[in-house]
């Protein structure tokens, strides 16, 4: 199900970010390979852009592509999404 690899994927990159508040989107979501049953996935992330969120000064706003990928190296999914993330020094557990 490919809504299921677009689950896994972005729960696989989540923490590396930090403190995430809220998925605000995914965008220009590519599947081009399919994933099977037994497949182990990979995943990396780039941060396209940052920025402050202007009606929440202790959070800001990151643009994020991520890439995913089978055990021999075939990307099965491509998107972008923004995430709202807390600041340093702010957040529920601090």
């Amino acid at each position: 199900v490919s809504t299921y690899t677009l689950e896994v994927v972005t729960g696989m990159t989540t923490r590396t970010f930090g403190r995430v508040a809220a998925n605000l989107g995914w965008d220009k979501v590519t599947l081009p390979h399919p994933v099977f049953h037994g497949d182990t996935l990979y995943a990396a992330s780039t941060i396209l852009s940052k920025r402050d969120s202007k009606s929440r000064p202790a959070q800001g706003i990151l643009q994020i592509a991520t890439e995913g990928a089978n055990q021999d190296g075939k990307v099965v999914i491509r998107f972008e999404r923004t995430i709202l993330m807390y600041k340093r020094g702010h957040g529920p557990y601090e």
